[in-house]
């Protein structure tokens, strides 16, 4: 592998990260919801956001083409049927890190931010979120749903290689299902009953989906 290609590659993603920060929160303000006011008591809260999405575009952008890389320099040292079952891998890895990058953004902007809106608004509280919490906890749980979004790929390569079988995982659904919205929980910057659920569920299904 070419250290010098991957280095380059990271340093033209840490620029693209520095340079894509100010223009990405200025679209990710654009998803608050218009009667919430984002406050902040802290000097450093803006800095830390810009640090936090910079970074976030860092690691979608490297780790994209980090996969993209390794697919190709591997084909070499891999037999034909060796690419027939890992090359797949590799694509579906990417797109499945992009399915779940947007649906985790998406849930949270569309789903989960007006819910919280609602349920505060009836409890009667002024809502004044948090700049960096709020925007800091966007980042992250898009990226994480983007990492988790790869638990099909690891059902399958544990089937593939005989570690564990089809039939033993179908019988411990029920643990799976638990294991799931624990790891959701412990994961997730909220860890609100609601952000387990409307993450929690598609990750189960895609356990399912991995057992195809």
């Amino acid at each position: 592998m070419n250290k010098k290609i991957l280095i380059l590659y990271g340093f033209i993603c840490l620029v693209a990260g520095v340079v894509g920060t100010t223009p990405l929160l200025s679209f990710l303000l654009g998803f608050i919801p218009s009667n919430i006011s984002l406050v902040t008591l802290n000097p450093f809260d803006g800095i830390n956001t810009l640090v936090m999405v910079g970074f976030g575009i860092f690691f979608v952008l490297f780790n994209i083409g980090f996969f993209a890389y390794l697919s190709f320099w591997i084909q070499d040292a891999l037999t034909t049927k060796e690419k027939e079952l890992i090359n797949p891998l590799f694509m579906w890895a990417i797109i499945l890190f992009v399915v779940g990058l947007v649906f985790g953004f998406f849930a949270t902007t569309l789903i989960i931010f007006p819910a919280m809106v609602e349920i505060n608004s009836s409890l009667g509280l002024t809502q004044l979120w948090g700049f960096s919490e709020t925007l800091v906890s966007l980042v992250l749980l898009s990226l994480i749903t983007g990492v988790c979004f790869e638990f099909p790929l690891l059902i399958k390569a544990l089937i593939r290689s005989n570690l564990v079988k089809v039939e033993d995982l179908k019988k411990k659904r029920l643990f799976v299902l638990v294991g799931v919205f624990v790891l959701v929980n412990l994961v997730t910057p909220t860890g609100d009953l609601f952000t387990s659920l409307v993450f929690g569920v598609p990750l189960y299904v895609l356990f399912e989906v991995g057992l195809l």
